[in-house]
């Protein structure tokens, strides 16, 4: 886990990340050396990118990181859908996600190429209440192979690739844990993280230039995401040593 301490006035930013990267590395990339997806392209990639969201209910929601959340996913939403040519609805909550395939997280989860996440935790240090179902059966899906051991088979989510975004209030003793928490388990179900799992801290009545900072964090996080997806359009091995190549010349 990489920190980086700032200033309480202005928003904090933790990169988690498990993969080729060194500790010292930053998950911002440098978009010069990344291509762009074109409709040809993404029309030959078959993709299937669904950008998902989980906030807290409205009446106790921390409005200056929900509504910037929300904001984010959409908007995200709209640049995957511009750069990959994809037939992307607007960005959906965790809950319609999973209520779209029958309530059944798992075929959610295995009818996407790319899955894009950005979610709140509860002052509680839950999920939050449209985010809870999805957290809970990927939870679930971890137990069963754990106690399967070897006759587990092959990882349910290993042709997935993924990201996450959090954003959270940093004097939260439960700051960003549902980011956390989805980012490992989806790795521990087979998938493939795109990028470090970027998590941010923002605070309800927050002054308008901290409001300004978190929002150009998610601005920035909006093209690495759009940036990568185009990146792992193949999804094979191509793409991860591509991939890794450009983190080099970046860094």
């Amino acid at each position: 886990i990489i920190i980086d301490h700032h200033h309480r006035s202005s928003p904090s930013i933790i990169i988690i990340g498990h993969h080729h990267r060194s500790s010292s590395s930053s998950s911002i990339i440098d978009h010069h050396h990344h291509p762009q997806l074109t409709r040809t392209d993404a029309a030959s990639s078959s993709m299937t990118i669904r950008v998902i969201f989980g906030t807290q209910p409205l009446k106790s929601r921390v409005s200056c990181v929900d509504d910037a959340l929300v904001a984010s996913a959409e908007e995200a939403a709209r640049r995957l859908a511009a750069q990959g040519g994809e037939e992307l609805a607007a960005s959906l909550s965790m809950r319609d996600f999973v209520k779209q395939a029958g309530n059944d997280t798992a075929a959610a989860v295995a009818g996407v190429t790319t899955l894009v996440v950005a979610t709140t935790t509860t002052r509680q240090g839950d999920a939050p209440d449209n985010a809870m179902r999805f957290v809970r059966k990927l939870t679930l899906l971890e137990r069963k192979r754990e106690k399967k051991g070897d006759a587990a088979g092959p990882p349910p989510f290993q042709n997935l690739r993924y990201c996450v975004v959090g954003v959270d209030d940093p004097d939260s003793d439960y700051c960003n844990q549902t980011a956390k928490t989805v980012h490992r388990l989806l790795e521990a179900l087979g998938a493939r993280p795109i990028m470090d799992a970027r998590l941010l801290a923002g605070t309800n009545g927050a002054s308008e230039a901290d409001s300004a900072a978190l929002r150009a964090s998610l601005e920035q996080w909006q093209r690495d995401v759009v940036a990568k997806a185009a990146m792992t359009a193949d999804g094979g091995s191509d793409a991860k040593e591509r991939d890794e190549k450009n983190d080099k010349e970046v860094h």
